[in-house]
């Protein structure tokens, strides 16, 4: 979304494409990728597997589903990056 893409930028994180939130959500089956449990599709995160604060891009394999409490409770760092190594 626009507002990532910006944040991105401000950051000097590269912005690789773009990201589709609904193919996101198609991906990772509309399920939390922290808590592995199904999202509200009106009420969820765009997670950046690598927080933009910490370096990571804005791009396809560096994002995924999250709820919203899971993303604000975890911050810049936490369960999002054991995911990693299974991002497609």
């Amino acid at each position: 979304n626009k507002n990532a893409r910006n944040r991105a930028r401000r950051r000097g994180a590269p912005v690789v494409g773009t990201v589709d939130r609904a193919e996101v959500w198609a991906r990772d089956g509309g399920k939390c990728h922290i808590c592995k449990r199904k999202c509200d599709p009106t009420k969820w995160h765009l997670d950046h597997l690598i927080a933009l604060a910490r370096g990571g891009k804005h791009s396809m394999d560096n994002v995924a589903v999250s709820h919203p409490v899971c993303n604000m409770r975890k911050g810049a760092v936490g369960p999002a990056q054991l995911r990693l190594g299974s991002v497609a």
